[in-house]
């Protein structure tokens, strides 16, 4: 056990010195040796949204070289990367052979323990061992492991990573850094990236990735040379190409330019108006500053939502981008304004932009605010609420999580299934408490929601004591099949009660339950759904 952990922290080490990506193998059995990986092959599928792109990446990755020291055939790949702030990677699939895994969401402790039981690096002997996990060990920064891979063989695997839409001088656009590119000492000439057209209204988008720029074709498939995904870097010898992935953009086309979304949602914590706003300087802006070319300036943009402004600096051929919660709506104007050199207003101008309230458009924007309180606050693991790995919560894949063999052909050329409620596995109780002031979003469950007349509930009481008192109007119910789930439709606890007496019915729920929960009754055929606060 104390040979794997110095080799760990040897490749730690690696990768602080001489790059931010890093891909490499070592032994885990009898033994420590460890060596490079060779990327075979990369691929990219992007699906652009409205404001996020859905990129799944896969990666073929091959352990390098010859054993000095230590078992062979049981040796782990190991390897970090950094992504763009504000992404989010949301799942993975791994291939064993004919077979296809799919991981599931775990807590974060949980699945590096399981990880680490099922690899059992004091056994030399594989049995039913097939995990791979990926975590989060910085800010924007993550591992991955996987295990196992003989010398010389290869692990294919493939994750699914949402990027939303920033500001940035070029204008409003998707920055990507790739998870495997840059990570191995070899790789291939070229790196496919396949282009896909989501719900998006916009039509025409470019792409700049080193020294390629060009507008980018729906349903094209692109080769990009490898050196493009790779930063250059120099020294006194000249440059050299260096392990830091190199970030490229895409953009829509400026005349795309100004737009907004926005959702409103009715329901609890979540209520209120959630906008996306970006927005590039406005040609009367722009004229008026180049009339002031020869005095120093600055320029101001602001929206209002309420009472409560948000202030944003903008350079002078730059854009605004915002994602805002509000209790009330946003009134759909950017107000700009230059300051002259005293700081005194020189000239203002208010746009107006009517935003998109397509509701698939906005589907994503909870998540975005998940993942952005989590980076900026360090404190609240909110991956488990929105799925996605974070500070709390990790992807890990086990041989248990195999799909059926259908699905080795379904995802053999592209696509990544996003995480199943029942793929979020961490205890209702233990579920993170998000703000209620910015980013709480509940999730209605995906279940027959049948209301009835007779079966209707009077009152639902959550008694000090924990028990639920439930009282229903149809006094000759005698027995009914009652269920609690959480707001992401898992199961917390069910019972058949079969002494319902005069329509009055108590429950006793599992200590250490708080915040909102559904509670489903069902009697005969006709169900009833209702909502229940825990406190």
């Amino acid at each position: 056990m104390i040979f794997p952990k110095i080799i760990l922290l040897i490749l730690c080490t690696f990768a602080a010195i001489f790059g931010a990506n890093t891909i490499y193998w070592q032994t885990t059995h009898e033994g420590s040796s460890s060596g490079n990986c060779r990327l075979e092959s990369n691929k990219i599928n992007i699906t652009i949204h409205p404001y996020y792109l859905d990129v799944e990446e896969e990666a073929v990755i091959v352990a390098d070289g010859s054993v000095w020291w230590g078992d062979s055939k049981t040796l782990e790949i190991y390897g970090e990367f950094e992504l763009t702030p504000g992404t989010a990677v949301r799942s993975m699939l791994l291939w064993n052979g004919n077979k296809l895994l799919k991981a599931k969401l775990r807590d974060k402790k949980a699945a590096d323990s399981l990880y680490e039981a099922t690899v059992d690096r004091s056994k030399p002997i594989i049995f039913a061992r097939d995990p791979s996990i990926i975590e989060q060990i910085g800010e924007n920064r993550y591992r991955f492991r996987i295990y196992p891979v003989e010398i010389n063989a290869s692990r294919r695997l493939r994750i699914l990573y949402s990027v939303p839409m920033q500001a940035f001088s070029i204008g409003p656009s998707f920055a990507i850094n790739t998870a495997f590119s840059a990570g191995s000492v070899s790789y291939p000439e070229n790196v496919s990236l396949g282009i896909s057209k989501g719900e998006t209204p916009i039509n025409r988008y470019i792409l700049n990735c080193g020294n390629v720029k060009r507008e980018l074709q729906y349903d094209a498939t692109y080769l990009i040379p490898s050196l493009n995904l790779r930063m250059t870097a120099s020294s006194y010898w000249g440059s050299y190409i260096t392990n830091d992935p190199n970030t490229f953009y895409i953009t829509p086309d400026s005349t795309s330019f100004n737009r907004a979304y926005s959702y409103t949602l009715n329901t609890g914590n979540a209520a209120g108006t959630y906008s996306a706003v970006f927005a590039t300087t406005p040609d009367s802006v722009r004229s008026v500053i180049s009339q002031m070319a020869d005095n120093p300036y600055a320029i101001e943009a602001r929206v209002t939502v309420g009472t409560k402004s948000y202030i944003m600096d903008v350079p002078f051929k730059g854009c605004i981008g915002a994602f805002i919660k509000s209790t009330q709506a946003w009134d759909n104007a950017i107000h700009w304004t230059i300051y002259n050199t005293d700081g005194f207003i020189a000239y203002q101008y208010s746009q107006l932009v009517m935003p998109d309230t397509v509701s698939s458009h906005c589907a994503m924007l909870p998540l975005f605010w998940g993942s952005k309180y989590t980076l900026d606050q360090g404190n609240k693991g909110l991956g488990a609420l929105y799925g996605f790995v974070d500070s709390r919560m990790s992807l890990l894949a086990l041989e248990a999580d195999t799909l059926p063999s259908s699905a080795v052909q379904e995802f053999e050329e592209s696509g990544v299934p996003k995480l199943l409620p029942s793929e979020i596995i961490l205890a209702a109780s233990q579920l993170p408490t998000p703000p209620s002031n910015d980013v709480m979003f509940e999730i209605q469950i995906a279940t027959e929601n049948i209301l009835s007349d007779n079966l209707n509930v009077n009152n639902i009481i959550v008694l000090p004591s924990g028990l639920i008192h439930l009282q229903l109007k149809d006094k000759s119910i005698t027995a009914a099949d009652i269920s609690l789930y959480d707001l992401r439709g898992r199961l917390i606890k069910s019972w058949r009660i079969n002494d319902i007496r005069n329509g009055n019915a108590r429950l006793m729920v599992p200590t250490n339950i708080k915040g909102r929960f559904v509670i489903r009754i069902k009697a005969g055929k006709e169900i009833l759904m209702s909502k229940a606060v825990f406190r």
